[in-house]
């Protein structure tokens, strides 16, 4: 990479947000964070991130209006919801965060090695959009 790659990190768990953001500084990315869906939108409409990791609840919104957002962005953004739901409702949620266009789903909290599966499977996606065009 020329240049650090931003990542938008959602969630207004500052203790979530520094987790995640070492593991993606240790990548060599950019983090960004916002705490509510507007700052996530403000974020998405003024600069390229392509990487998003959405807290499944946030305090003006959820998952649905980040990977919203996403859709509405310049350029292809892949979301990762985040979710700290267990069980029955962990799984509906997940399957609802799929179904209308998450790239990615994992536990909160989230361990190093979910979240740089995450950061390789969105690379991988990346380069094969790039190869592909």
């Amino acid at each position: 990479m020329t240049a650090p790659w931003p990542v938008l990190i959602a969630s207004p768990d500052i203790e979530n947000c520094r987790h995640i953001a070492n593991t993606l500084e240790r990548w060599g990315f950019d983090p960004v964070w916002a705490s509510t869906v507007q700052q996530a939108r403000e974020v998405l409409s003024s600069r390229s991130v392509p990487l998003v990791f959405c807290e499944d609840r946030l305090g003006d919104g959820d998952f649905r209006d980040v990977i919203h957002a996403a859709r509405l962005a310049p350029s292809k953004v892949r979301v990762v919801v985040t979710s700290r739901q267990r069980g029955r409702r962990q799984h509906r949620e997940s399957v609802e965060a799929i179904r209308i266009g998450a790239f990615e789903v994992i536990a909160c909290p989230c361990y190093p090695t979910d979240l740089d599966w995450a950061v390789v499977h969105a690379l991988r996606d990346a380069a094969q959009e790039t190869t592909a065009a």
